[in-house]
């Protein structure tokens, strides 16, 4: 903190913050914790039904919506929908069929997003 300097006081919010963090961080290595994490969903064009689940926070309508697209003829739409169905399925603290989603996925067609929850899940 000293290294801080003066403004810290005006940044008391951000430092507290901070400090909090850091020793969750410092905990987990010692004890059981919780990772907090936000994903993105895919909800642009062809996805429009799931962004208007989403937009109802009906996450079961945005499952169903997304398994339709699974079989998708253009890779990249059927990878996103797997991709989705991960998400969706880690949401739902169903972290096997989230990681046989996210595997799928990333078999169809390499995407970022499906590598970073496929990295997370298989640890």
């Amino acid at each position: 903190m000293l290294a801080a300097g003066p403004n810290i006081v005006v940044q008391r919010n951000d430092a507290w913050k901070m400090i909090i963090d850091n020793a969750q961080l410092y905990l987990n290595y010692f004890f059981p914790g919780e990772v907090g994490r936000s994903r993105p969903l895919f909800t642009g064009k062809g996805f429009e039904a799931v962004s208007a689940a989403i937009a109802k926070d009906d996450y079961e309508a945005a499952l169903t919506e997304s398994l339709r697209m699974i079989n998708d003829p253009k890779k990249e739409i059927a990878a996103k929908a797997l991709y989705n169905c991960a998400v969706l399925f880690e949401r739902k603290n169903q972290p096997e069929e989230a990681l046989n989603y996210a595997k799928q996925s990333v078999d169809v067609y390499d995407l970022r997003e499906a590598r970073l929850l496929w990295n997370d899940l298989a640890q």
